[in-house]
């Protein structure tokens, strides 16, 4: 994979280490940054953001961003299968307007960075927001000039995202991103490419 050239290739198994099929990792790491497991996936992830979950020892990788119902669930040994099995849904996104054309996303946290809807609006300060019950609104509780504010939460017309957790301070993770999936009652942390670095 490359920009504008391709290689198709029928495999049983994602190799590990090949001359001419590149593979891109995919590493699950708990909270205080061990390496739990790690995948070896396709190398368009490096170009687009497939990882859609994880399940059990598998990780979840959608095509056309999960619209075309096909998944590849890989091992970390590398054998996988083709499946329609959806994986676990997301958590229902809330944003609250801060600016005109900015947004913050409120639910679900993000781990230490900043989720904004418009990516052309900078030097705007998010602050710490707190839900008032189960009201949909959300007080400000930073110590800024803000502290007391409230906004009501929205839900925007876009495919959900997994939370942004921070990812290990260690040169193995430079370039990549990491989301927290959740899998049954417990969130996994997994760390990838981000597209295009």
């Amino acid at each position: 994979m490359g920009c504008g050239a391709t290689v198709t290739a029928f495999v049983k198994q994602m190799p590990n280490h090949h001359v001419v099929l590149e593979t891109s990792p995919v590493i699950e790491f708990d909270s205080t940054g061990g390496v739990l497991r790690e995948w070896h996936v396709p190398g368009d992830v490096d170009f687009w953001e497939l990882v859609a979950g994880v399940s059990g020892d598998e990780v979840i990788l959608a095509y056309d961003w999960g619209r075309s119902g096909v998944f590849v669930r890989i091992r970390p040994d590398g054998r996988y299968r083709v499946s329609a099995e959806l994986p676990r849904p997301l958590e229902r996104e809330e944003w609250i307007a801060l600016e005109d054309s900015t947004w913050v996303r409120v639910r679900p946290r993000d781990d230490g960075t900043v989720s904004m809807h418009s990516p052309f609006t900078r030097g705007v300060d998010p602050g710490r927001w707190e839900p008032l019950g189960d009201s949909g609104w959300y007080v400000r509780t930073d110590s800024g000039p803000h502290r007391g504010a409230t906004a009501h939460s929205i839900t925007l017309p876009h495919a959900p995202e997994p939370r942004l957790v921070s990812c290990p301070k260690s040169g193995r993770f430079e370039g990549m991103q990491c989301r927290g999936f959740p899998d049954g009652s417990r969130e996994r942390r997994l760390a990838f490419p981000t597209p295009c670095t």
